[in-house]
């Protein structure tokens, strides 16, 4: 189990980085580059029939939102990574015996650079069932002067 999960962490840990090294060197990213990165890693693994869904999805003030999903598994998508949004990254590989997944939310600031909210907890699947993360709790957005409410308001930075 902890050499499944080291796999999906690193994994994550590859999209992250996916997304700094292009906004770092000024070059437009599209969602379905960060699930690429993503997707070749666990593959390479020997789990790349085990990643069933997108690495990630837009994140706006309603969970999901219509920004870039990081997909290039259910379609190719081509819109581009925008200053000022937030997206998932949430990787994830499903055994019979068990699942991991880590998720970690990612804020693109304008001549900041990428940030990573951390994300405390990874869920683990036990039993073979798939957790979509819909009755997830998620913290309540703090609201910050006339600050936008972003799920991803208080970002930790990445690098």
């Amino acid at each position: 189990m902890k050499d499944v999960f080291k796999i999906v962490r690193d994994g994550r840990d590859i999209g992250v980085k996916t997304v700094q090294e292009a906004i770092a060197a000024g070059r437009p990213i599209a969602g379905w580059e960060v699930d690429h990165a993503v997707r070749v890693h666990i593959k390479n693994a020997g789990f790349g029939d085990n990643f069933i869904h997108r690495t990630g999805h837009s994140i706006g003030t309603d969970v999901h939102a219509n920004g870039a999903n990081m997909d290039d598994l259910e379609i190719h998508d081509e819109r581009r990574i925008l200053p000022n949004s937030c997206f998932s990254i949430e990787p994830g590989i499903y055994l019979p015996e068990f699942g991991v997944r880590s998720e970690v939310d990612v804020l693109v600031r304008p001549k900041r650079g990428s940030y990573r909210k951390n994300s405390k907890r990874a869920s683990h699947n036990l039993n073979g069932k798939f957790h979509r993360g819909v009755n997830r709790e998620r913290p309540k957005p703090q609201r910050r002067n006339r600050s936008p409410r972003w799920r991803c308001s208080r970002p930790w930075l990445a690098g």
